[in-house]
């Protein structure tokens, strides 16, 4: 009787562990998915400002793109005017 008495005690004592446990194994679950789900938060955040970051350094390049093309035509224009005088002069004499 003594070693029934003995297994179900030690019966009682494994289900006892195994209720205390199961709250502990939840919430190391739940710690687990709130970490995972940080983990994920940070990384699409990254992302917005990268790709933020990204859209800003297009729209320097663009505007730079169109001060660049500005800067070229203010530069060669007193080389063409000249040229545009002349052929519209020659062609101005020409037909009268």
């Amino acid at each position: 009787m003594a070693a029934t008495s003995e297994l179900v005690k030690y019966a009682s004592n494994e289900a006892a562990i195994q209720q205390v446990s199961r709250p502990l194994l939840f919430s190391s679950t739940i710690v687990a998915q709130m970490k995972g789900e940080a983990e994920a938060f940070a990384v699409e955040a990254k992302a917005k400002a990268e790709a933020e970051q990204m859209a800003r350094k297009a729209d320097a390049w663009k505007q730079y793109e169109d001060a660049a093309v500005v800067d070229m035509v203010l530069d060669m224009l007193p080389k063409v005017i000249p040229a545009v005088f002349t052929v519209f002069t020659v062609k101005y004499c020409l037909s009268n």
